[in-house]
């Protein structure tokens, strides 16, 4: 036997480098974006073909021309002409949508008109009040015009998945009230939502659960073989140990991916319904508010809220202390889990989500911390030792050589090589050549 230092094993570290990675890609994608290299342009050529592509109605040539010419004008001061070519640029997107059936094109043509929105009631250049006026008038009426096409895009245009979501989120909402209590029915549909959710997935993550707290029991076992064994062999000892307890190491983890597929249904069919969102309010999320605090309290709840992020993310903190981790690794999640909780709510202010979601998701993490805890009240079964006769070889129970005999003693009378490519004896010789 030799002794060495405990090790992990490789699907952990293989988990844990895959976490690891995906955290480190997030957060250089968000604190380093990719920038344009700045080209080099005529700004009266550029502008002949801006208006000809206005006048054609030329799609393809504003929004591919558009920031270009944007940061063109802005570079010359000409800021009232730069606020009209993005609204001009935020209609094209949408009619890019309405062309492609994409309604997620009405969404980024909303983003873009609402932070402009915002640029002009809080710009402090030398523009006439009544031009600026002028222009904040025709930007919220491109807003109003973006969000009445945009549902109907999303409502006739999306596939049969998002339709029947859209449909079903619709249901929900009007069960409560639907525009008759837009104080109420919008945001408590989106708790309800989370909780049919969890309730849904209760038999998977008790499964899951289940199978890492079973994991958790070997751990005194686990640790002995790491203090007197380490790689290969450390490795066929840990295999054999969760067969003869009859345990597959796999076991916790394919609940979690088959809830993924669901997550992102529900996530795509709350998005569709993000223009209905907007008719919604949630305590502090109204009209009202955002005045006081533009950019940082939403009007309603098809727009980012940055107080229901930071409520969000202390959801996120709470779950990850009660959320179930694989013994093997627990340290590390835990970590990881507290990183992506600081990364996340960073995340969703920059990525505008609407405010529903961040609701539906932060009730989603409280009734998940409630499932954890009442299934740790219920108690695990003792391990049991599987019957030598009933266990099962899998790619988890492997030989301990070559023979596959699993230390049977003996000389091994295969060799495992195929037929064709074996010694012929004399019998085969003799048939050979008659």
């Amino acid at each position: 036997m030799s002794k060495g230092t405990p090790t992990q094993s490789p699907r952990g570290s293989i988990v844990q480098m895959l976490l690891i990675a995906a955290v480190i890609f997030l957060g250089m994608q968000l604190l380093f974006p990719q920038r344009d290299k700045p080209q080099t342009v005529n700004p009266e050529e550029l502008s002949g073909k801006w208006s000809d592509a206005v006048k054609e109605n030329n799609v393809a040539f504003i929004l591919s021309e558009g920031q270009t010419y944007i940061k063109a004008l802005e570079g010359e001061g000409e800021i009232v002409q730069a606020w009209d070519a993005r609204i001009t640029m935020a209609q094209a997107r949408l009619e890019s949508g309405k062309k492609t059936g994409d309604y997620n094109q009405a969404v980024l043509a909303h983003n873009e008109l609402r932070s402009l929105e915002l640029e002009i009631l809080g710009s402090s250049a030398n523009v006439p009040a009544t031009v600026k006026d002028a222009t904040l008038d025709k930007t919220r009426a491109a807003l109003e015009q973006t969000i009445l096409e945009g549902d109907t895009l999303a409502k006739t245009r999306s596939n049969g998945f998002v339709a029947f979501g859209y449909s079903l989120v619709a249901w929900l909402t009007n069960l409560f009230g639907g525009a008759r209590a837009p104080g109420f029915s919008y945001w408590f549909s989106a708790v309800v939502l989370a909780f049919l959710v969890r309730l849904i997935i209760w038999p998977l993550a008790a499964r899951q659960y289940v199978a890492f707290k079973r994991m958790a029991l070997l751990q005194p076992m686990m640790k002995e073989l790491q203090g007197q064994y380490q790689g290969a062999e450390l490795n066929q000892r840990m295999m054999k140990l969760y067969a003869k307890y009859g345990i597959n190491p796999l076991a916790g983890c394919w609940p979690m991916l088959v809830q993924i597929p669901f997550f992102l249904w529900v996530f795509w069919s709350m998005r569709a319904f993000q223009f209905q969102y907007m008719n919604g309010t949630f305590f502090w999320v109204n009209p009202d508010m955002a005045a006081k605090y533009p950019g940082i309290i939403a009007p309603n709840l098809g727009e980012r809220d940055v107080p229901l992020i930071i409520v969000y993310a202390l959801s996120m903190v709470l779950s990850t202390q009660f959320t179930v981790t694989s013994p093997e690794n627990a340290r590390q999640q835990k970590i990881i889990g507290f990183v992506l909780a600081a990364l996340f709510p960073v995340m969703f202010i920059f990525w505008p989500l609407p405010s529903a979601f961040i609701v539906y998701w932060t009730a989603l993490n409280i009734f998940s911390t409630a499932q954890t805890m009442i299934m740790a009240r219920v108690p695990i079964p003792p391990l049991e030792e599987v019957p030598e006769e009933r266990r099962k070889p899998s790619l988890f129970t492997p030989g301990d050589g070559p023979t596959g005999k699993n230390g049977a003693s003996g000389e091994s009378k295969k060799t495992g090589a195929p037929v064709l490519h074996k010694k012929q004896g004399g019998k085969q010789k003799k048939r050979k050549r008659k």
